[in-house]
């Protein structure tokens, strides 16, 4: 139970620092979630936000020019999550900035696939 509620404190303070663009306090908490995902996974039931925490990871990496980390944590993906709208949309973006497809990444832009991208 209790590590149930702090992965979602975790989660909605991932959220708020998304809104407040306090970059520091994100890439802290990501962590923190993400030994969450991997360590207990099995063992608690899983979370309905953790598609879109590693879709926002992903944006932020993306954001800080971090490409290398980017693709580290791509390799980590299995196909389902990848294959997910909410990681499929970085991956999208980071393909179509790579070849210069910049009408695409405006485009990709103004129609994000949740508020919170």
């Amino acid at each position: 139970q209790q590590i149930l509620k702090t992965r979602k404190v975790l989660e909605y303070e991932v959220l708020i620092s998304v809104g407040l663009r306090e970059r520091t306090t994100f890439e802290r908490n990501i962590k923190m979630l993400k030994i969450f995902y991997d360590e207990y996974r099995g063992f608690v039931t899983p979370s309905k936000k953790e598609l879109l925490m590693i879709g926002l990871n992903l944006l932020f990496l993306l954001t800080e020019k971090r490409f290398s980390e980017f693709h580290n944590e791509i390799e980590s993906l299995s196909q389902e999550i990848i294959n997910n709208r909410l990681v499929k949309q970085p991956l999208e973006l980071e393909h179509f900035i790579s070849v210069g497809s910049y009408g695409k990444v405006i485009s990709i832009l103004t129609e994000p696939v949740v508020y919170e991208f």
